[in-house]
């Protein structure tokens, strides 16, 4: 009898749940997409802030793909802009493509769906009023929701 509370114990010290493996897959994401965050908005080179940036897009498309990642946070990332309201956020950034010249990206995401936003400008038809779709998104930062 106690060899088996003792086997258990020590079983139970080694377990790792599933859990821990997802935990440790988004906390590795984060550190990526802080770091190319970082060198989209601050490089000195222009190619390394583009480079930077499709590194970014590949972590950032991963981690939002992930079951439950409307609850993961990007407040420590400063170089990204987190808008939340009821059940729905919208997450957006820039790069830094040269001194002349910024690109945006993001996607509106709920519990249960999310829309990668692209950005089109500087398409514009010239009218009073555009309305625009995930697909041709006129790119920005937003930093507050009405």
């Amino acid at each position: 009898m106690k060899k088996g509370i003792l086997l258990a114990l020590l079983s139970s010290m080694f377990y790792l749940p599933g859990d821990a493996q997802s935990t440790g897959k988004i906390d590795s994401l984060m550190s990526s997409i802080a770091f190319y965050a970082d060198v989209m908005v601050n490089a000195d080179k222009d190619e390394h802030r583009v480079s930077a940036h499709k590194d970014f897009m590949k972590s950032i498309s991963t981690l939002m793909a992930q079951p439950g990642s409307f609850w993961i946070s990007f407040d420590n990332v400063p170089w990204i802009s987190e808008l939340n309201a009821d059940k729905l956020r919208i997450v957006t950034w820039q790069l830094k493509v040269s001194e002349q010249e910024y690109k945006y990206g993001g996607f509106i995401q709920t519990p249960e769906k999310l829309i990668d936003l692209k950005d089109t400008r500087p398409w514009i038809n010239g009218s009073q009023s555009t309305t625009y779709t995930a697909a041709s998104w006129y790119g920005a930062l937003y930093y507050q929701l009405i």
